[in-house]
């Protein structure tokens, strides 16, 4: 056969029968390591191993073979590794397959796959970052690797399947989970080649990492495409909950008082105020929220308590107004507006002597009040 002659499927074939049931001696299998040592493999190689490969599964006895030949491993070696992949993974390209391939082993229990948003780069270089790691109790042994700021490292709800599943069984069996900080005082991108430093050195260390990724694909601020937010809310629509489902979340959540009397920082009621400003609702939705609530009879004929109308007073007394409303109240109302306010009040019911009265009353200590101020400006 001629140099760049390429053999047709009839002699490859044959060969392939020819050496089906041989296999290679210690000594050959040696040399052709050696021959293959940085050597890179073509598209076409790669996706022909790929094709070959596809729908395999490792059995038990492989297994044990790659966990033998990681404990053998001395710790030159295993750093030696971990430098390698932390290179290998480096790539941008490479480190995405990486990670779509994982997410799709993890997520082939569950049938349909999501589109997940492609890896971006780190979008912040203040040093407040750090990396962490999750230790069972019960064995002594790292099951996750993080990378984070502020509480995230103590922060056990936003957790994948596999973590919250671990957590259930250590706090059934009576153990816990013990948070070490590796390194503080990182950039975002130095924590995340930290983090995939660490997966790859536990995971070639022989532990059972719960981590569904090899790290570097959690930046912060990353937001969802288009196309995954499309199929997630397709996947959604339509799915109720059961009598007993609703029933069970009632029973656990009666008595529960976590979150009440919090408060939204500053900046996030102002964010919130800024995004609602201006908006009004259509008659349709006014009529539909109407009825919902005249439907609702938790509230149906139920008015404020005393104790509660003069706690609520005392909240507002004395706290200044926001600029924005005052504009709001200053704005002259058009003259549709003065007679459906004028129509609300002649179709309501009189005030009787002892709400005037009370009225009046009000109305002069107001008046009081301000006349002292202005003379004390004076």
């Amino acid at each position: 056969m001629r140099k760049g002659e390429k053999m047709s499927a009839e002699q490859r074939a044959k060969i392939a029968a020819a050496q089906t049931g041989r296999k290679l001696s210690p000594e050959r299998r040696e040399q052709c390591r050696l021959a293959s040592l940085g050597r890179k493999q073509t598209p076409e190689e790669i996706e022909r191993r790929r094709a070959a490969n596809a729908g395999r599964k490792r059995t038990p006895e492989f297994c044990d073979q790659m966990r033998q030949l990681q404990a053998r491993r001395t710790p030159e070696q295993r750093a030696a590794h971990a430098e390698r992949m932390r290179k290998f993974n480096s790539d941008a390209v490479r480190k995405e397959n990486n990670r779509q391939r994982l997410i799709a082993r993890n997520k082939a229990r569950k049938g349909t796959k999501l589109a997940f948003s492609p890896v971006r780069a780190a979008v912040s270089n203040d040093p407040v970052f750090y990396v962490y790691e999750h230790w069972r109790t019960d064995k002594g042994q790292c099951f996750y690797v993080g990378k984070g700021f502020g509480k995230r490292a103590n922060d056990m709800r936003n957790r994948n399947r596999w973590h919250k599943f671990l957590q259930q069984y250590l706090s059934k069996n009576g153990y816990g989970l013990e948070v070490r900080i590796i390194q503080t005082g990182l950039t975002e991108r130095q924590a995340f080649d930290l983090e995939m430093q660490r997966i790859a050195f536990w995971k070639n260390d022989g532990c059972d990492l719960v981590n569904v990724t090899v790290g570097g694909d959690g930046p912060t601020g990353r937001k969802h495409t288009e196309e995954w937010k499309r199929q997630l809310s397709a996947k959604m629509k339509g799915r109720k909950m059961s009598a007993e489902s609703r029933a069970k979340l009632s029973a656990a959540l009666k008595g529960n008082t976590n979150g009440r009397g919090a408060k939204r920082a500053p900046h996030l009621v102002e964010k919130l105020a800024a995004f609602n400003r201006g908006k009004h609702r259509s008659p349709e939705v006014k009529a539909k929220l109407s009825a919902i609530r005249h439907a609702n009879p938790t509230f149906k004929g139920k008015t404020h308590s005393t104790e509660w109308r003069a706690m609520m007073s005392a909240l507002q007394t004395g706290k200044p107004k926001p600029e924005w409303v005052k504009a709001k109240m200053r704005k002259p109302k058009s003259p549709e507006h003065r007679e459906k306010i004028r129509a609300i009040r002649l179709a309501a019911p009189k005030a009787s002597a002892e709400t005037r009265a009370k009225i009046a009353e009000n109305s002069r200590i107001m008046w009081t009040r301000r006349k002292a101020a202005t003379q004390t400006e004076e």
